[in-house]
């Protein structure tokens, strides 16, 4: 007999080793949340394994010890929402204890594409989530100060992007080859926007996206007018290059406290209709 479903039952804490090896029949399994270890080898070979469903909250599953994971091959996990019914997980919140983020966190949760970094961790380490395919949305991140060098490098999925207006740096190659990405949505400021320190522009997740959406009342607004912050005296190329791609900024307004304007400064606004000084 070669079953095609497995219900653990409750109560059990050990899947020990060789417990599913080779179970090529095995298309989905039922787990409970008393699970704590899961030793090694044991699904092993499980080809077939489509789906997990899991009777714990994120955090157990975060904290059971996975010598062996049914995630390597299972393409889905299945949790039960208030009302008892069981729902695919794409939105993962992290728990805020962890001792390291990075994209081995991913393994053990197929099919998540919306990722939410919680505000205790201040910085993202370099190469964190590099060539993390699985990200479409990233958000959260409220309280980080830095993001490490290619900490998202070549997240070639990642369509929308939030970001915090805590962010003072963001490294080299932080955003490299993120082609796809579509938005940026900004906490803060324009003046806070062109105050944060981009390495290179590699660093810039402006170099992609064709869209960028800043805080205004409490709502998120499409720039399409730059007005230059009073607190410029001279604008030049570096002082614009953050928003570089920004395809809809149809118009610049220059305050009156400008007096040079220098060479280049427009190069990168191809959709540039008007620019007004007052």
């Amino acid at each position: 007999y070669e079953p095609t479903s497995v219900v653990i039952s409750e109560g059990i804490t050990t899947i020990p080793f060789y417990a599913f090896i080779g179970l090529e029949s095995m298309t989905s399994i039922e787990l409970p949340d008393s699970i704590t270890i899961i030793e090694g080898c044991a699904f092993d070979d499980c080809v077939n394994l489509e789906s997990i469903y899991y009777h714990g909250t994120v955090e157990q599953w975060f904290a059971i010890q996975k010598d062996s994971s049914p995630a390597y091959y299972a393409k889905y996990l299945y949790l039960l929402d208030e009302n008892n019914n069981w729902v695919e997980l794409h939105k993962l919140v992290l728990p805020e204890n962890l001792e390291s983020i990075n994209s081995e966190i991913l393994r053990d949760f197929p099919n998540v594409n919306h990722l939410v970094i919680p505000g205790t961790y201040e910085n993202i380490a370099e190469w964190s989530f590099n060539d993390c395919s699985q990200i479409q949305t990233l958000e959260g991140l409220s309280g980080v100060k830095e993001i490490g060098y290619g900490a998202f490098q070549s997240c070639q999925n990642l369509k929308e992007l939030y970001l915090p207006n805590t962010i003072s740096k963001m490294c080299g190659q932080s955003f490299y080859n993120c082609q796809n990405l579509e938005s940026v949505y900004y906490e803060g400021t324009i003046e806070d926007w062109m105050n944060i320190e981009f390495e290179y522009s590699t660093a810039n997740p402006q170099q992609y996206a064709d869209h960028f959406y800043y805080l205004e009342d409490g709502e998120y607004v499409e720039l399409t007018n730059l007005v230059i912050p009073n607190t410029y005296t001279t604008i030049d190329y570096d002082a614009l290059c953050n928003f570089v791609n920004t395809t809809n900024i149809k118009k610049v307004t220059i305050s009156n406290t400008v007096t040079t304007i220098g060479e280049d400064v427009f190069r990168e606004f191809n959709n540039l209709e008007a620019v007004e000084i007052s």
